[in-house]
């Protein structure tokens, strides 16, 4: 059956985003981007993630790097611009990047941009162009990569007293490691299973998904540790835009990318343990990108925080 689902921009109230902060390693949590049992973009919620029915599950959990801090204040910004502290700025003056979140409505079969969160300042060779999103069950966290390289990775993560996406906030750099030669650098994507941080990149072919996991010993993801190291894409319709795509973990993980050069609407593939492919889903999502109050990006980025599924685009200035 063809699912077909439409962005809107809806205005909200702040409200809490209740999120728990703790940096990388295999968390055990069952609530965070791998716990939805709905298929797909899945809606089973009507939630946003600013919503006090959100993130917020009241559960904790450590590492071996982390804290157990129980996060419960203000989360983002509604999309109305409501902040009164102005656009932020690094050191030279520069604006700094707006993350813009578009939430599902069971109700109304609608993606509705209802949040937009400020960002920190970050490295002075942060490429802004290159970035990811997870939840973890405790934490959104945000990725990015440095300029010109592949070989480490940059961490924000939602400071919910702030509202802000924080660079170094209950968060570490790390390095990547192991990258195959076929690898791709482009573009990359992030999930949680429930107990592992997983970073992807798509090889040079566009024809396999390469995986690296979160490896705790030298504290660094590493090609094929605790991920899959080589998945094939199939079913491709012939039509997919691979310049901008994204990874979901909602019980299965799920890869995203424009279903075509017009960047209107996403395909969608399903991660199949048996085959350990993806395997193309009958399945269109519509993206509206006109209801966007901001410029439309090429890329963009998905997570599922055990209450719904998100989708992000970031307005680099």
């Amino acid at each position: 059956m063809r699912t077909t689902l439409t962005i809107a921009v809806v205005l909200c109230a702040t409200s809490a985003c209740g999120d728990t902060a703790q940096t990388e390693g295999s968390t055990g949590t069952t609530n965070g981007d791998s716990t939805s049992t709905g298929g797909g973009p899945g809606m089973t919620s009507t939630a946003g993630p600013a919503s006090t029915s959100g993130a917020s599950s009241g559960s904790t959990s450590s590492d071996d790097q982390g804290t157990t801090d129980d996060a419960t204040s203000t989360g983002a910004v509604d999309s109305s611009g409501g902040d009164t502290t102005g656009d932020a700025t690094d050191s030279g003056g520069v604006e700094l990047p707006r993350l813009h979140e578009a939430t599902f409505d069971a109700a109304t079969q609608v993606y509705a941009f209802t949040a937009d969160y400020p960002l920190s300042a970050g490295p002075a060779d942060i490429d802004w162009n290159r970035w990811a999103l997870l939840h973890d069950g405790n934490t959104y966290r945000l990725y990015f990569l440095p300029e010109g390289n592949a070989d480490e990775i940059y961490q924000f993560a939602l400071n919910p007293n702030s509202g802000e996406f924080e660079y170094g906030f209950k968060s570490s750099d790390f390095p990547i490691t192991g990258a195959p030669p076929e690898m791709d650098p482009a573009r990359f994507g992030m999930a949680h299973d429930g107990a592992n941080y997983h970073m992807y990149f798509l090889s040079q072919d566009q024809a396999t998904l390469l995986g690296f996991g979160y490896d705790a010993g030298p504290g660094a993801y590493s090609y094929g540790v605790n991920a899959p190291a080589s998945s094939a894409i199939l079913g491709d319709p012939g039509t997919v835009d691979w310049t901008g795509w994204a990874t979901l973990g909602d019980g299965s993980e799920r890869l995203y990318a424009f279903a075509s050069n017009a960047h209107d609407s996403l395909a969608e593939y399903t991660y199949d343990a048996k085959t350990g492919s993806y395997e193309y889903q009958d399945s269109d999502i519509t993206l509206d990108l006109m209801t966007l109050d901001a410029t439309p990006s090429d890329n963009f980025a998905m997570l599922h925080d055990g209450v719904g599924p998100r989708l992000y685009m970031l307005e680099v200035r």
